[in-house]
């Protein structure tokens, strides 16, 4: 599988479990609710805030007679260390035709039910 292919069905399912989610959890509970803090700890306005979904995979070069041409070649996935969401960085490690890829994306994933989460809030300033 290219290493392309491998992020976007990532990112696709990440999303897809999200809707899926709040829509079988109706208002017991919001997927991905808005921020409602700053710094300071104080009310403001709720804001979507993207989720940085971390990647480590193991991906090789692999090239053929036309792309060798061209001087290019496909980057496959060789194996998956681990995917998750979080905060990462990015970083590289080489070892034989194997190269490990660490690396972060930041996707604004859809926003849960923002009326049970306005009514959360009503309750909770009053």
């Amino acid at each position: 599988m290219e290493l392309k292919d491998f992020v976007k069905g990532v990112i696709a399912d990440i999303v897809s479990a999200c809707e899926e989610s709040q829509s079988e959890l109706d208002a017991r509970a919001t997927v991905n609710p808005l921020n409602i803090r700053n710094e300071h700890d104080s009310y403001r306005e709720p804001v979507p805030e993207p989720t940085s979904i971390d990647f480590d995979v193991s991906v090789s070069v692999t090239t053929s007679d036309a792309d060798a041409s061209n001087g290019g070649g496909k980057i496959s996935v060789a194996s998956v260390v681990s995917a998750g969401v979080g905060k990462g960085h990015q970083h590289t490690q080489s070892s034989g035709d194997v190269a490990r890829v660490r690396f972060s994306i930041a996707v604004l994933l859809p926003i849960g039910d923002t009326k049970a989460q306005a009514s959360v809030l009503r309750h909770k300033g009053s």
